[in-house]
């Protein structure tokens, strides 16, 4: 069974980090690093005034 991108965010959000590493083709390092990222760069515009 093969997942476009799409299908892939939506079940990667229900995943732990190693399994959506294996699933992207990468280390759950770097997948939680890219993460990390988003959640800062969204929390740092929900503070803005």
């Amino acid at each position: 069974m093969s997942f476009d991108i799409n299908q892939r965010l939506t079940l990667a959000q229900q995943m732990p980090f190693a399994a959506a590493a294996r699933a992207v083709g990468e280390t759950w390092h770097r997948v939680h690093a890219i993460c990390k990222s988003y959640v800062e760069l969204a929390l740092a515009q929900i503070e803005e005034p």
